[in-house]
């Protein structure tokens, strides 16, 4: 039977946890049932592991994604089932555990954005681990550091809400590998929900809109989920800065939070990003909120200063 629209699968995770094991028995069991399925495998890296550099994970991204020009793209256009192993997420697990804080979160999550953006997964499984009786790759204990920017949606959930819909990325999965063959035998199940909801009427009305709709709503939240210690919804926010209007920019600008070292964070991801200069109306917003979070901060100082004093001169109690 027909899949339309197309589904892009991804199973992800360090080498020998069975990615690849899985994929082929998803592949085969989504054939079985009538699927048209293409099963693709990134090109062959004979790197050692211990030579990870960030120019190698460039040159992967760069394989992939001449693979999603040449095959994966086209098969999603005429309709198929797409099922890849050792992906986008794979790589930058990997960069991440040899390189450490040479290669951060925030700049690997601006690759992994960029690099979806032709082609997003809809459906991915990392696992976390090795699978038993296979030996451990040294360096890849920071896997579970995906868990927190992992969005997992249950298969039931019938996404929930329409920006997440219209991204086209739409669940990830997490596990380890050694209850992975016991949970097997849910992924077509997973897969045929997941289809089932792209087929529906609610679907087709999301994605009626226009890619750059979705794409405005879905920068709208993710400025929204900025918090101190979660960059990573600031760079997905930032990473098509190129392709916004000015008012876009400026109003990017003005939804900075006031937490803390914002303004100077939201300039350092501009600058990761290769935007040398940016327009003086952004960047008087910048300076009115880099002001209004030196007084904040200022203000905060004193409170707890005075706070400390009022402690201090306080009667002490004598017990009699």
């Amino acid at each position: 039977m027909r899949t339309d629209p197309g589904l892009f699968l991804s199973f992800d995770g360090p080498p020998r946890s069975g990615r690849t094991y899985q994929a082929d028995a998803l592949a085969a069991s989504l054939t079985t049932d009538g699927h048209d399925v293409l099963r693709v495998s990134m090109p062959p890296d004979d790197v050692p592991l211990a030579r990870t550099t960030m120019a190698w994970l460039d040159g992967r991204l760069a394989q992939y994604r001449a693979l999603v020009d040449a095959e994966i793209a086209p098969a999603l256009a005429a309709g198929k089932v797409v099922i890849l192993d050792g992906g986008v997420t794979s790589m930058l697990i990997r960069a991440r555990a040899v390189l450490g804080t040479n290669a951060p979160l925030g700049l690997l999550y601006t690759r992994d954005v960029m690099a979806m953006r032709p082609a997003p997964v809809d459906l991915e499984w990392i696992f976390l681990d090795a699978r038993e009786g296979e030996r451990k790759a040294p360096g890849f204990d920071c896997v579970a550091e995906w868990k927190r920017g992992a969005c997992c949606h249950a298969p039931a959930s019938a996404w929930p809400d329409a920006t997440s819909a219209g991204a086209r990325r739409h669940a990830t999965y997490l596990l380890r590998a050694k209850h992975a063959d016991a949970a097997a035998v849910n992924f077509p199940t997973i897969v045929a929900h997941l289809q089932s909801e792209r087929l529906g009427a609610a679907w087709a009305a999301v994605v009626a809109e226009t890619r750059e709709q979705r794409d405005r709503a879905i920068v709208a939240r993710r400025m929204a989920q900025w918090a101190p210690d979660q960059p990573m919804p600031l760079y997905a926010a930032l990473v098509p800065w190129a392709e916004y209007t000015e008012a876009e920019r400026v109003a990017l600008v003005e939804a900075i939070p006031g937490h803390k070292g914002a303004v100077e964070t939201f300039a350092k991801v501009l600058r990761a990003l290769g935007v040398a200069e940016v327009s003086d109306e952004v960047n008087a917003v910048l300076a009115t909120k880099d002001a209004a979070e030196i007084a904040a901060e200022a203000e905060r100082v004193a409170r707890e200063q005075a706070e400390a004093v009022d402690a201090t001169d306080a009667p002490t109690a004598v017990a009699g």
